[in-house]
């Protein structure tokens, strides 16, 4: 006899699903976590989780700056594998990660660093730089925003051009040899955008040469420029005057103000004979010029003075020790008298008799003499004097010269000298 079939017991069928439920729904397991990212400020960032399982549920977690603890993210996405946020400056430096679970269990995320970026901006600018050849050179620039990457960069003619692993903010390299220039600048970027510092020179000089005119003619109260030729780069000047001391002793005096290539003064009787040098320099040494001499013609209102060595083109003069009598001969006037020094510099011999003249102009314009340059019998004849370059003894002369002037004009006037072999005039104070 058949038996019939058993009805099946629900506990069994329960069993039977719940395994078959088990060996279909794996544990979730993380196979991409979300990775670190640098943001603009304002701009958007999606933190993404990949994972494997079924049923799969997420969590997005985040811990902020400021606290060390883990809190459940918020928005709609914070249970989603990809979660939306919205850079901060709050949220600098925060940290995101997500935990992922279904029925079998769930796994936690490695956390993602949200960096947050503003826009560059150079705080610090490069400086330029004066150097040597071959030394080392260190340029440097500081600039805010976060995440900063540079790129150094030298100008080639008229366009910039990347310099090769120049990318820090400093930048190292050694300065080219001989005399030059040239244009440096950075750009600093990060994901904000980027900022170009200024551009700055680097220099590289060698020791200075220098060189000035030999002399300079010129005429009292007008202005002169003594030039300067030097090279080396990038120089400094500084102007000096030769002086004499009170031990006679000549020293070179610094000339305040007097920093150009060039030295402008306006000239004065007084600068007769004036010897001038400059020196320049830089940072491989120092250069001197040679020194030039400025000679200056007098003029009735700024004659020289007495006792001062002046030249004409043919002569070395001084005129000192004036007095004056009253005229023997003449009421009224005065006998004026002063002794003449005068030195051969031509290269000739000349007798001075032949073409000096000595007048003294008084103060009322009159121009009086005694027959102009006076040999008398109480008086020394200069005589025929040797060029200098021959015999110095030789080529040098004294007399004494007078003229015969009104009392009333004899203050205030200037006595005249005058060359007539060449038309050379000058003036030497009066009484």
């Amino acid at each position: 006899m058949a038996l019939a079939p058993a009805k099946a017991s629900p506990i069994a069928h329960s069993v039977t699903s719940t395994v078959a439920a088990a060996t279909t729904v794996g544990k979730a397991k993380i196979t991409s976590a979300p990775k670190s990212a640098t943001v603009a400020k304002g701009k958007s960032h999606r933190f993404k989780v990949r994972a494997s399982g079924n049923k799969l549920k997420y969590q997005w977690q985040v811990k902020k700056p400021t606290s060390h603890r883990w809190v459940k993210a918020t928005g709609s996405s914070a249970k989603t594998k990809i979660h939306n946020i919205k850079a901060t400056t709050s949220l600098n430096g925060a940290k995101y990660r997500v935990i992922v679970s279904n029925p079998r269990g769930k796994t936690t995320s490695k956390s993602a660093t949200l960096t947050v970026v503003s826009a560059p901006k150079i705080t610090t600018q490069p400086k330029s730089v004066t150097t040597t050849a071959k030394s080392n050179v260190t340029l440097s620039v500081k600039a805010t925003g976060g995440s900063m990457s540079y790129q150094w960069q030298r100008k080639a003619g008229s366009k910039w051009a990347n310099i090769a692993k120049a990318t820090r903010s400093t930048q190292s390299f050694t300065a080219a040899t001989g005399q030059s220039a040239h244009e440096y600048r950075v750009i600093a970027s990060n994901k904000a955008g980027n900022a170009t510092s200024s551009s700055v020179k680097v220099t590289t000089v060698v020791k200075p040469t220098v060189k000035i005119q030999g002399w300079i003619q010129t005429t009292a109260g007008r202005s002169v420029t003594i030039k300067s030729q030097a090279t080396g780069g990038s120089l400094s000047y500084q102007w000096e005057r030769e002086v004499k001391g009170v031990d006679g002793k000549f020293s070179w005096k610094i000339i305040s103000g007097a920093t150009g290539a060039n030295y402008t003064l306006t000239a004065q009787s007084k600068n007769e004979l004036d010897t001038y040098r400059v020196k320049v320099s830089n940072k491989a040494g120092q250069a001197t010029s040679m020194k030039t001499v400025l000679f200056v013609n007098s003029t009735k209102q700024d004659p020289f003075a007495l006792d001062q060595i002046f030249t004409m083109p043919d002569w070395m003069v001084t005129f000192f020790k004036p007095s004056q009598t009253p005229s023997d001969t003449e009421p009224g006037k005065i006998d004026l008298y002063v002794n003449l020094l005068l030195g051969n510099i031509s290269d000739s011999v000349i007798d001075p008799a032949d073409w000096i003249v000595v007048e003294y102009i008084g103060s009322n314009g009159n121009i009086y003499n005694n027959s102009g340059y006076t040999v008398e019998d109480s008086y020394l004849d200069i005589g025929s004097l040797l060029p200098m370059d021959v015999d110095v003894e030789s080529s040098m002369g004294y007399g004494v010269v007078f003229a015969d002037v009104p009392a009333a004009a004899v203050k205030g006037g200037v006595w005249r000298i005058t060359d007539h072999y060449d038309g050379s005039v000058e003036y030497v104070k009066g009484f």
